[in-house]
């Protein structure tokens, strides 16, 4: 039996605290994608890792394998149509495709900040990978109607031993592709602003990451910069304050 599946075989004795607040079924998944050699820190990875046999641009590729727990959370609709503006409401139909991924993503953005201390104590990870239909097209390969047609409305929440966050990272390989950032660019970004400022990642996907912050940096005009520099499609730094400001919500999302 792998680490990994150990790890998970662990993670079964402790799905009462998740199952206490998570009323959907939580099943085991494999997580699985590449990763340059030239880049990858192996150590930092609590699954599989396989070299490819061939190189491309002459850069050697790993396959990698995450073995996690998930659960598929429908987002709260309602809920979440009671919390918007009512300018917003007024311009989209109640099932139009944002607003039930955003409601997924409020959701289960809410459901990740609940558990997450409970689980870092054990040294589990729970944080959100999918939201939107191009999320699903990348980890299981479909078609974007298909991926509409199974997974709108729902985002899903994945749990697995590590002790940051970064294996999700890689195995979903977060990348800025057309701001040449990598995924180790933004991993190491991340490990910069964490010995300066208290946050969590709420999760990430094929190109986004979610941040939630404990305690806000003290120059938020000068961190909103050097956000907008790191991800120029968060609009503008003054976006960046009012998030941070209303919600400590950090989203970096490239396009």
């Amino acid at each position: 039996m792998s680490q990994a599946r150990e790890d998970n075989a662990i993670a079964r004795e402790i799905l009462v605290i998740i199952e206490a607040l998570v009323s959907v079924p939580v099943t085991p998944f494999t997580l699985k994608g590449w990763a340059v050699k030239q880049e990858f820190a192996e150590t930092s990875f609590p699954g599989r890792v396989e070299p490819d046999d061939e190189e491309e641009d002459g850069l050697q590729w790993l396959r990698l394998e995450l073995d996690v727990m998930s659960a598929l959370i429908p987002g709260d609709l309602d809920n979440y149509l009671n919390n918007i503006s009512s300018e917003i409401r007024e311009r989209v139909e109640p099932m139009d495709l944002f607003l039930q991924r955003e409601a997924a993503r409020e959701t289960s953005r809410h459901l990740v900040l609940s558990l997450q201390s409970q689980l870092a104590a054990q040294g589990y990870q729970a944080l959100v990978t999918a939201v939107s239909p191009l999320d699903y097209c990348h980890i299981f390969g479909l078609g974007f109607d298909t991926a509409i047609e199974r997974y709108v409305g729902k985002a899903m929440v994945v749990f697995f031993k590590a002790e940051d966050a970064s294996p999700l990272l890689w195995v979903r390989q977060t990348n800025a592709a057309n701001y040449e950032l990598s995924t180790v660019d933004i991993i190491r970004k991340l490990e910069g602003w964490k010995q300066k400022y208290s946050f969590s990642v709420v999760g990430a996907g094929n190109d986004w990451v979610e941040l939630h912050f404990i305690k806000l940096p003290e120059d938020l005009k000068a961190f909103s910069e050097e956000v907008y520099e790191f991800c120029p499609d968060c609009d503008s730094p003054k976006r960046v304050v009012d998030s941070l400001s209303k919600e400590k919500l950090l989203f970096l999302w490239w396009d």
